[in-house]
């Protein structure tokens, strides 16, 4: 069996690193150590520096737009936890869906967690940006993740691709030949949370039984969890930290 050719990206700090690694487990225990590139228990740094993947990176990924089979393979055959945030109103059932939310960036293994998620206040969430779903709208998700296909395409169109149309239209089709199944009916449905806090958006993964739902269920607790870290210069993960680069890179 060959083996298997990883997509690789260039950096400052080496020649180059596999461009995407799995962290499989806990997100919030997992966060930070795909952040740094730094061991749990040792503060050594035995990686890069990298960022959540988003949502739209995963699209592009699964649709072959990658040039790396294996890395295409494995990210269409895997749920991914991404970097967009699912996070529940305190005050109603309504959610807001808010890629790459600050937030993410402080999970460390020591974050005070409430039912396995992180609890937020009525400010962080009015403050947060992105995908509003109105109670009814979650409600209505909640009795069947397929429903109001107008709004979940305009989820996949406007967060989950950030705008990107086209490539919002050629995964959803991709998706359907994949699965012989259709989107407005049965296919890449939202999951909403029924539970307070915030955790992170998964999307299932391309074959019939998982269809690619959007899933904002996830506790950040959960041993289950599938980060998948994009290899970044440090510049940029320090800034999503809200650190300095010194700070990050120091040994």
């Amino acid at each position: 069996m060959a083996k298997p050719q990883y997509a690789t990206v260039p950096l400052q700090i080496v020649t180059s690193v596999r461009r995407f690694q799995p962290f499989e487990g806990s997100n919030a225990k997992l966060m930070n150590r795909l952040l740094t590139g730094r061991d749990l228990e040792s503060g050594i740094r035995v990686d890069v520096t990298r960022l959540p993947i988003s949502p739209k990176q995963l699209m592009e990924a699964r649709l072959g737009r990658i040039e790396s089979d294996s890395d295409t393979a494995y990210l269409r055959s895997r749920y991914v936890n991404t970097s967009t945030a699912v996070i529940s109103d305190p005050d109603s059932d309504a959610v807001v869906i808010s890629p790459d939310n600050f937030l993410i960036y402080k999970l460390t293994p020591e974050t005070r967690l409430v039912n396995s998620n992180l609890p937020i206040t009525p400010t962080q969430y009015a403050q947060s940006q992105g995908f509003r779903l109105t109670a009814d709208q979650v409600r209505t998700l909640r009795d069947n993740a397929y429903n109001l296909p107008k709004l979940r395409r305009q989820f996949w169109e406007e967060c989950a691709a950030e705008g990107d149309t086209k490539l919002a239209v050629d995964y959803i089709g991709d998706v359907e030949r994949t699965t012989g199944l259709n989107f407005n009916e049965n296919a890449m449905g939202l999951y909403v949370p029924s539970s307070k806090g915030l955790r992170l958006l998964g999307v299932n993964s391309v074959d019939g039984n998982n269809r690619s739902n959007a899933n904002g269920y996830d506790d950040l607790g959960d041993d289950y969890g599938r980060l998948v870290g994009v290899a970044a210069e440090p510049q940029f993960v320090a800034q999503k930290m809200g650190i300095s680069l010194e700070e990050l890179t120091k040994d």
